[in-house]
């Protein structure tokens, strides 16, 4: 007996109610089919829907614009002359993609920011944040770390390690929530919160902040952002705007090495970021005495300066203790002092080594490349500081020679601040800066 054959899953979009189980599969099957028959989409196409979709939830961005621009990419641009105080750009709570739900599948709010975007995305165009959740996932690399990140030396390297371990173990976990999941899907998911989402300290929100997330990085940033009561999202001008001016933030004030594995770009010109992070041993592993060995990690500014030089009390400390029990070794001026700048000097200078060979060996050579050379010159200019100060009459302690800012030479911002509390309400704009 004849039958008329089943509906094609391209056919007439089912009318049945949203609940309907039946119905629900059917708009799975056929958001599928028309996904594998729609020519894939260009980027800016992409955005032009999330812009769509902004104005119809109330996003206000009359005050600003997307440009592309050589050597910046997407950047948020006054449309208009705006003073400093005034608010260029206000997202409501409803327009960003946020773990507030708290459905307690998350022990960690990346991870929980992550799981509700992979919920929208199984959701497909059914989904209330369709033409967002589509950027994210169309825009974001997967995997972002490559062996060379991994292998770069020191904290650099360790931090690398870090996050692409956390990461495996994200991704992971909800390939076990959300059955059949593939890994790349998960993947960016994890990548796009790292990214592109803001954590909130004082509201513990993190948050998916459509046209927000396009804003850029910049230590000496143009903008703040904060987070409200009802969870919207207002940016505020720093300084006056011209047409034009790109609306910046700062993302942190953490080292070159650990913004480009974080956000994947090395900023330039004077700044914060032109330092490196610096694990310093007292005494070498072979040298190692009473068991135990003082160590610290400092932080090197360009000029050979230390930001953190509380970090190096323990060390000074231990200098003394082992002293103490070698009387032998406390020769000439500052003895423990001067075990410490000896200790400083031996490690700056294996990993300047280190980084000298990634930027003999640097493939990428407009990244990585000016990473390891930034480094190098830092490590550089710490052991000759200490190297100096060994070598004269040591009138002045070691911790005055580390705080001591001479004249910054062309490009260099010397000891700089912290511009944190200028780019926002928390450390850094991503869930990192809440670990």
């Amino acid at each position: 007996v004849w039958q008329p054959a089943a509906p094609s899953p391209t056919s007439a979009p089912c009318t049945e109610p949203r609940g309907c189980p039946a119905a629900e599969g059917c708009r799975r099957r056929q958001s599928m089919a028309d996904a594998a028959a729609t020519p894939q989409k260009s980027p800016e196409a992409y955005l032009d829907a999330v812009l769509r979709w902004c104005d119809e939830r109330g996003v206000d961005r009359s005050a600003v614009a997307i440009e592309m621009r050589e050597g910046r990419g997407r950047c948020v641009v006054a449309t208009r002359k705006c003073t400093k105080g005034e608010r260029v750009l206000r997202v409501p709570g409803a327009a960003s993609l946020s773990d507030a739900a708290g459905d307690g599948r998350a022990n960690h709010v990346m991870l929980g920011l992550a799981h509700v975007l992979l919920k929208e995305v199984s959701k497909g165009d059914q989904s209330d944040f369709a033409p967002v959740v589509q950027l994210l996932t169309e825009e974001t690399k997967y995997p972002f770390y490559p062996d060379e990140l991994v292998k770069l030396p020191g904290s650099a390297g360790a931090f690398a390690q870090v996050r692409a371990d956390r990461n495996s173990q994200f991704i992971d976990k909800l390939c076990s929530v959300h059955p059949g999941m593939k890994r790349i899907l998960a993947g960016r998911a994890v990548e796009a919160v790292n990214t592109r989402a803001i954590y909130c300290e004082k509201r513990k929100v993190c948050a998916l902040v459509p046209v927000f997330d396009l804003i850029n990085h910049d230590p000496h940033p143009a903008a703040m952002w904060s987070m409200q009561d009802d969870r919207s999202v207002d940016v505020v001008a720093l300084r006056d705007l011209q047409p034009g001016d790109e609306v910046t933030i700062s993302y942190g004030d953490e080292p070159a090495a650990e913004l480009f594995i974080a956000y994947g770009f090395l900023p330039n010109g004077p700044g914060p970021h032109r330092s490196v992070d610096l694990r310093v041993s007292l005494h070498p592993p072979e040298l190692q005495r009473y068991g135990t060995n003082a160590s610290a990690t400092i932080r090197v500014l360009a000029n050979g300066a230390l930001r953190n030089r509380a970090a190096v009390g323990p060390l000074l400390t231990a200098a003394r203790q082992f002293l103490e029990q070698e009387p032998k070794d406390a020769t000439g001026p500052r003895p423990h002092e001067a075990l410490v700048a000896r200790a400083l000097s031996r490690c700056a200078k294996a990993e300047q080594t280190a980084w000298l060979r990634v930027l003999a060996d640097a493939k990428d050579r407009s990244t990585t490349a000016p990473l390891a050379e930034l480094c190098a010159e830092c490590l550089l200019e710490l052991a000759s500081r200490v190297e100096a100060w060994l070598a004269g009459p040591r009138e002045d302690s070691l911790m005055n020679v580390l705080a001591a800012a001479p004249a910054p030479k062309a490009g260099d911002d010397g000891d700089s601040t912290s511009n944190s509390e200028s780019g926002s309400e928390s450390d850094t704009p991503g869930p990192d800066g809440a670990e």
